[in-house]
This record gives C-alpha cells, structure tokens and sequence, in this order.
C-alpha cells in the first residue's frame, strides 16, 4: 500500500515538472517512462530526427491536394462560371486564375451574340462592294469571296431574293466597263467585270448535268446567235441558255443569271461542215424571252457591209486558255482584246501554217488576233467578237463569231463569221417571228 502511494506520488510529480501546457497522450506516456523507464527495447526518435519521406516518383507535386472523402467535390474553373460563394479556397488548381466551385454545377458562361456572320457581300450595310477575287490561303473567312463577314447589326435580311425589274427599253451593246454593283481587284488573267458583257450567254446541255456546249451573245431578248458548228447535232430539247452568268462557281453575285430553254434552231442553209467548214451561223429562238437587267442585255448588229480592219475588239467566253488536254475551262467569263486583221494579211499568215500554201479562207470569215498569248480557244466557239461601234461612243456591235483557229494563242490570226455578211439573213429570221 505505502509502495503504490509513493509511486502515484512521484507520478504527480513527474506531471508538474513539465512545461504547463495542454498535455496530450504522448506527454503522459513520457512522464510514465521517465518513472519506470520503457517497456520495450525499441528506441522512440525524437521529433526533431522525423525526415519527411521524398515524394513518390512521377507525381506531380503541383497538383491540389486531395480532397477528404466526406467533404463535398469542386471543380476548377473560372471565376466568371462559378458562383462566387461556392467556392473552396483552400483547394489550389492548376490554373491560377481559377477557383475550386463547390457544391453547385459550375454556371455555364453567358452565351454571346457571333461577331459576325457570312452573307453575300451585297447584304452588308456600308460595304465598300471592293471584291479581291483570287483570295489567298488563309484570308478568306467564308465559304466564297463573293461573301462577306458582316454584323449581324448591318445585316440586310430580304424576305426574298434580289427582285429583278426589267427595263423599258432594250439598250443593244452597252458595255459595263467597270462593272455591274461591285469592283474586283486582281484580275490579272483577263476575268471581265460582273455585267461587263451583259449579251454573253452560255450554250448548255438540258439533258444533263447542265454541261458546257459553247458560247453565245443575246441579240433580242428572245434570240441568241451562235456558231452552227456547236450544235448542228443538237435538238432544241437538248439546249438551255444561259445569261447573266459570270462565276461558274458561285451564285453570290448581286443579279442571279437567267436560263431559257430552247423552242427552234434555225441553222444558216449555206452551213457546210466537212472537209471544210464556212458559213458558220445559226439562230437559237427560245421559249421565252429574257429580262433585261443591269448584268442581262442585247449586243448590236453591224450594218450589212461594215468593214472593222484594224479595229481593237474584245471576244468574251468561259473556253480554255490553251489548246492541250491538262488546260481548263474558265470559271469567270474571260475577255481578250484582238486586233481585226485585213483579209490579205490573214490569208498570209494562214498559209504560212500548217496550213499550207495553197489554203484559200472562205469569204464568209473575217480574222483576227495573231498577237501571242492572246486567243479564244477550244469550247469559246460561238462566241462574240464585238468591236466598238462606229458613230455610237460606249456602244459595242457584233462584228464576229468565234469558228475555228490553228492551235491557241499563236502567231496565227484565228477565223470567226462574218456576222456583216449575214445580218440581212438575220432581219428575215427574226421577221418571220414577228420579232422585230
């Protein structure tokens, strides 16, 4: 009895020796040692010997600490997604700028209106109407560089499309030089203008996937001339017209173009096309006329006679630039400026060919071009050739029909119809269809 009141004794005081502090469970099991010393071999380190163990290797030593299993789940995100009183500001995320939204789904981040929108340039407020038409890789925002990205604020919303009103009256050869609506820059591979030509038409297959025949120029709203050659082998059924085309590739432009199917072909009856081919000419009526419009119109007729020698005259068509296989067709409507060459000389040069010396061109032909690098060519055929007229400044007449050549874009003048030489035939035509 009096061992174990010594033993509590020295206890108690052992206790009040200590520093007066909160004592915990080791405090009271190093003052039980410090009376009867351990009950086991194994030496206790003190505090200050502990080493921290070296992190695990391929462990990130950034990552936010772990959360504990029973407090509530965060997520890193912007400040703006969460709600500002949800948050766990201890948690520590990857991206400064973040904070660890807890308890709630992070709020989706307020949608905003698109800077801008692709519509055809024309449906832009304030667009300056300047179009680049050979876009570099990179540049282009749409789809088509006839579009523009506007803001949906400036945007002009049509309940239908472009309306078109016809004129009064039919204003035969009037040549848009600048352009119809619209300016183009980098045109350097002889593109025309939008509406520049507007009696350009082109000769399509009906029956098929609107393949390209050949050319055309409108010389009454309800008439198109052609070469025979094109579609001597072709029923009216088989044709579609085409005007107010400009871009094979896009609909974008600000007047849509217009297709007229084919009602009667009437073929020039001296058309001969054998071993030779002349009087290369034909009519194509259709079922119904088309409207005239700012990028749709007719072209003149010369006067039965009219000489345009040495004339500079442009000849317009989607044909290709050379004459091999690997060339392609035009996807803008082309235009070349040829010189008319004298009769006389044209035979020259074309003897000088392959010709030969003994060729003989037919009189109902009329030659020009010879300069290198400047030609129609294959699919151009029965296209325009139109010269400036005479007494009329602005005004353009048909002075030829794209026919045939030797190679493309050669020393070599290239052949086309006489439209002067037919324009009597012409009148009797339209007369007998009352359309004059």
């Amino acid at each position: 009895m009096k061992r174990n009141l010594i033993i509590i004794l020295m206890v108690i005081f052992a206790v009040n020796a200590m520093p007066q502090q909160d004592l915990s469970s080791d405090d009271y099991v190093e003052a039980l040692e410090f009376v009867f010393g351990s009950s086991t071999t194994t030496t206790t380190t003190p505090k200050s010997w502990i080493v921290t163990p070296e992190p695990i290797d391929n462990v990130d030593s950034t990552f936010p600490t772990p959360l504990i299993d029973n407090q509530p789940k965060c997520t890193c995100v912007s400040y703006e997604m969460c709600n500002a009183t949800s948050t766990d500001m201890n948690q520590v995320c990857e991206n400064p700028l973040d904070v660890c939204c807890i308890g709630v789904a992070p709020t989706p981040a307020p949608t905003t209106q698109p800077k801008c929108e692709c519509v055809p340039f024309h449906q832009c407020v304030n667009n300056k109407n300047i179009i680049k038409i050979r876009v570099d890789v990179g540049e282009q925002e749409c789809a088509s560089y006839l579009q523009i990205c506007c803001a949906p604020s400036k945007i002009r919303r049509p309940s239908q499309n472009v309306t078109i009103t016809p004129k009064i009256d039919v204003d035969c050869g009037k040549r848009n030089e600048n352009g119809v609506g619209f300016k183009t820059t980098d045109d350097t591979d002889n593109e025309s203008k939008f509406g520049e030509f507007p009696w350009a038409v082109a000769i399509l297959e009906a029956q098929t996937t609107e393949e390209y025949l050949c050319g055309g120029s409108l010389i009454h709203q309800q008439v198109v001339l052609t070469a025979a050659h094109c579609i001597a082998k072709k029923g009216s059924q088989m044709l579609k017209v085409r005007a107010g085309e400009w871009d094979t590739r896009t609909t974008y432009e600000l007047y849509p173009h217009q297709d007229r199917t084919v009602s009667n072909i009437v073929i020039n009856p001296g058309f001969y096309h054998e071993d030779d081919i002349y009087n290369d000419v034909a009519l194509l009526f259709l079922t119904q006329p088309f409207e005239i419009t700012e990028n749709v119109n007719t072209v003149c007729l010369p006067n039965p006679g009219d000489v345009f020698d040495n004339a500079l005259c442009f000849a317009t068509g989607w044909g290709k630039d050379k004459f091999d296989d690997l060339s392609k067709y035009q996807v803008i409507l082309k235009k070349v400026e040829l010189p008319i060459v004298p009769r006389q000389t044209c035979v020259q040069k074309l003897r000088e060919s392959p010709l030969g010396t003994d060729f003989s061109l037919h009189p109902s032909f009329i030659c020009a071009g010879g300069v290198p690098g400047r030609d129609t060519c294959t699919g151009d055929g029965g296209a325009p050739l139109v010269c400036p007229a005479k007494n009329s400044q602005g005004r353009y007449v048909q002075a030829g029909i794209v026919s045939w050549g030797v190679g493309c874009g050669e020393k070599t003048p290239g052949a086309y119809a006489n439209v002067a030489l037919f324009r009597n035939w012409v009148d009797e035509q339209l007369n007998l269809r009352n359309l004059r």
